[in-house]
């Protein structure tokens, strides 16, 4: 009996105690729905003037986010810059950096982009405006390279980091074997504005509309091409009509890519190419000939993929020797 009037007499003390806290949640729920519905409403200086409402609650600085995020244009530098270190972790602050950063790099201002950049954001669109902004300001030449390998990602660049290519052409550092290789991933995409951009870096925008064609019935465009001997642009769009062939029949893929006259004509590079999308397809759809058509394409034209269905493909095939040596090479 005295233990449980010793309970209740404490729970009689949580909720005296607790009372006033909890009231003083709801308060700042209300004030904070309150606030946000004022900024919603356009009415800005009432509902900033009531931002001390919100000392305990968790969200307390969102309204000002909200504030920042549409007067982004017009809001001082140093009022972002110090919102940004109240808030350094937090949600707001990283979206609040990559809108003042977008705005920034879409108005050239790459000084004020650098001042406000974080290298932690990894986005693309970012690292390719981090290295614009560099060039700009520290010159072009020291970010070449890095700007090199963003490129060859394949991501489509946004119109801020145009000047990128644009350098990376000047400087030769965009080989005709390298613009090819991009056109080719802009094509698979669908990316057809870029492939035509692409291609007239390279003298042959006219070409895409042969490629085009080429994607949309490749098998018939081998058989046309059949005797056709063909220049490297061709030899490209022979290749990749061969690997889309093969997606579906690897052995009319493979018939009709060796009876290629082009074939002698193609660089080594682009004939291993198309020879090893014929094997891929072969093993993937377990045909016991994959295994000798992966023998005929050197290691160096397959990359782990490949190498994995070779030895797939040696172990379909029960050819112990290949499967030792595709592990070793």
């Amino acid at each position: 009996m005295i233990a449980r009037s010793g309970f209740t007499s404490i729970l009689v003390l949580c909720g005296a105690l607790l009372g006033p806290a909890h009231a003083g949640v709801e308060e700042e729920r209300a004030a904070f729905r309150e606030i946000q519905a004022a900024l919603e409403s356009g009415q800005r200086e009432a509902a900033l003037n009531r931002l001390g409402e919100l000392k305990g609650h968790p969200l307390k600085d969102y309204p000002r986010y909200l504030d920042l995020r549409e007067r982004l244009e017009e809001a001082p530098r140093e009022e972002i810059a110090a919102f940004l270190r109240t808030v350094p972790d937090s949600f707001m602050a990283e979206d609040l950096r990559k809108r003042y950063l977008k705005m920034l790099a879409d108005t050239g201002d790459w000084p004020a982009y650098l001042e406000f950049d974080d290298a932690v954001i990894d986005a693309f669109e970012l690292r390719c405006q981090r290295v614009v902004a560099r060039g700009e300001t520290q010159g072009v030449r020291p970010v070449l390279d890095e700007a090199l390998a963003l490129w060859i990602e394949g991501k489509p660049l946004p119109e801020s980091c145009q000047r990128m290519e644009d350098w990376l052409a000047a400087s030769g550092k965009l080989t005709a074997d390298l613009l090819w290789k991009r056109i080719e991933q802009a094509m698979e995409k669908g990316r057809i504005t870029e492939a035509r951009r692409l291609a007239a870096r390279a003298g042959a925008e006219d070409r895409i509309p042969q490629w085009q064609q080429a994607r949309k019935s490749p098998e018939d465009f081998l058989k046309r091409h059949k005797d056709v001997k063909g220049d490297a642009v061709l030899h490209r769009m022979l290749a990749d009509a061969a690997r889309r062939v093969a997606g579906k029949d690897a052995h009319k893929a493979h018939e009709l890519w060796h009876g290629m006259k082009a074939r002698k004509a193609m660089s080594a590079r682009i004939r291993h190419e198309g020879d090893a999308a014929v094997a891929l397809a072969a093993a993937r759809q377990h045909l016991p000939e994959a295994s000798a058509w992966f023998e005929a394409v050197p290691a160096s034209a397959l990359d782990a993929y490949g190498r994995a269905w070779k030895v797939r493909a040696a172990l379909r095939a029960q050819h112990w020797d290949r499967v030792l040596a595709a592990i070793d090479a």
